[in-house]
């Protein structure tokens, strides 16, 4: 079932918690309280930051969302004010909101991914231009930045103090375990950001970890999955080897697949959201599926009933 969230409210990021689903859209974020018959969006007119274009004044790009364990909603922004707060937080299920300022405004003007693990939230920051000097460490190129006490304080990860890579597209996590895709590869902390390792070096192409998002999946096996453009790879080894896998050519008699947007793996399936599209750049879907370890994918399209493109999957946990 297609539901309507308004017009351009692309949706990038989805999260569900009692039964209260939450989309981050570019034009705000949705919230639906009885499964997105109908929804609420909050933008600038409901005191949240808006686009630095005056096209957009009244609305706010909302890349990713999670949610705490208090219930506490946060959300990452894009595309704002270079001096504008880029996270957000809500405890009242949208009423009032709250934003933070990451290293006083010096990581460029958007967050691209955002996470809740054992009480604290990570969140990433791709940046925008190079370092200026090593005082300055989160200059315009962006981060990894955690907050330990509901965002009263954050402290921030960059090549100076740990990480291979400052250019940073999304931050996952697994147990305790917390990975990092850079421009430089995959970083990997197991003892909440005191020391980094390598978990991958950059056999991904830096082009498709900054341009499309990335998402990464660990198993109780050890295997990890990452999709970076249009590949999915996996390893078993901890980073080792890595078997590659293009996707556009699985699903190229369906049409040309430019990216994979999102990833979802729930016991032995795996999910796919992608930007699949026919010969007049037409938006086909769509969504793969796989249930016997990738060997083969079952193909939705809007032949299917999706409505488009798509950029988010989720679970209700």
């Amino acid at each position: 079932m297609n539901y309507f969230l308004g017009t351009g409210k692309h949706v990038h990021s989805i999260a569900v918690k009692d039964s209260i689903v939450w989309a981050g859209t570019e034009l705000g974020v949705c919230k639906s309280l009885d499964g997105g018959k109908t929804w609420t969006t909050y933008d600038s007119k409901d005191g949240l930051p808006a686009y630095h274009l005056p096209a957009f004044k009244n609305h706010i790009f909302v890349s990713s969302i999670c949610i705490a364990s208090d219930s506490t909603v946060w959300i990452a922004c894009k595309y704002l004010p270079r001096s504008t707060n880029t996270i957000g937080k809500t405890h009242d299920g949208g009423k009032t909101w709250k934003f933070y300022e990451l290293a006083k405004g010096k990581i460029g003007y958007e967050v691209n991914s955002i996470i809740s693990i054992d009480g604290s939230i990570w969140a990433a920051a791709p940046g925008t231009r190079s370092y200026s000097t090593r005082t300055d460490p989160g200059y315009k190129f962006g981060g990894l930045y955690r907050t330990d006490n509901d965002g009263r304080t954050w402290t921030a990860f960059t090549t100076w103090n740990g990480l291979f890579g400052n250019q940073v597209n999304s931050v996952f996590a697994h147990d305790k375990n917390v990975y990092v895709m850079t421009d430089k590869g995959i970083d990997l902390t197991e003892d909440h950001g005191k020391t980094w390792q390598r978990f991958a070096p950059a056999k991904f192409r830096a082009f498709d970890i900054l341009r499309y998002p990335t998402s990464l999946f660990t198993s109780d096996g050890q295997e990890v999955l990452v999709s970076h453009g249009t590949m999915l790879s996996t390893t078993q080894d901890s980073g080792k080897t890595w078997d590659d896998m293009d996707i556009a050519d699985r699903v190229k008699e369906h049409g040309n697949m430019t990216g994979i947007n999102s990833m979802l793996v729930i016991g032995d399936e795996i999910w796919l959201g992608i930007a699949l599209c026919g010969p007049n750049d037409e938006p086909l879907g769509g969504v793969l599926r796989s249930i016997d370890g990738r060997k083969n994918w079952e193909v939705y399209t809007t032949d299917d009933g999706l409505g488009g493109y798509v950029y988010a999957l989720t679970v209700e946990k």
